[in-house]
């Protein structure tokens, strides 16, 4: 799979224009061969960038998508709208389940775990007071880790211990 990330920061007096821009080519992309998720985004945290994410099934889907005529003009349009020039990002990658991050789908709040008096430490190398990947707050309230059912937990920690 390829993934395209990019973003633009626009002035607010074109962010309208700039949106509509982004949403129409979202909704073209979508139409092509080996398009999987075309998606415009406005950054919660800075409302003058707007931010692209698409998922591609080949690299051979992406060129021919670089190809389309509309797509160049989509990128100059955007180009004269932007306060400083557009940032865009490629990645090859692979979906990975949810287990191998060494944390799982579960609701509710997450029940510390502790193992002859310490804390144990997710598979991504933080501490369970640190980092929730959902938004969760601190990983310690959030039963989404979950270490006994990866391996990738301290030792003495079983499924019952969640």
């Amino acid at each position: 799979m390829i993934v395209i990330t990019g973003s633009v920061r626009i002035a607010a007096a074109n962010k309208t224009k700039a949106l509509a821009l982004g949403i129409e080519h979202s909704a073209r992309s979508r139409g092509e061969a080996g398009c999987i998720a075309p998606n415009c985004h406005t950054d919660a945290e800075d409302p003058a960038r707007i931010v692209f994410v698409e998922l591609w099934a080949d690299m051979t889907a992406v060129q021919t998508h670089f190809a389309v005529p509309e797509s160049g003009r989509f990128v100059a349009a955007i180009a004269q709208l932007a306060l400083e020039p557009p940032q865009m990002q490629i990645y090859e990658a692979r979906e990975l389940p949810h287990r191998m991050l060494g944390w799982g789908l579960m609701p509710g709040p997450f029940r510390a775990i502790r193992t002859a008096g310490r804390r144990a430490t997710p598979a991504y190398g933080v501490s369970n007071e640190d980092y929730c990947p959902h938004g969760g707050g601190a990983v310690r309230r959030c039963r989404s880790y979950s270490a006994a059912s990866t391996g990738h937990g301290r030792a003495g920690i079983r499924p019952g211990d969640l």
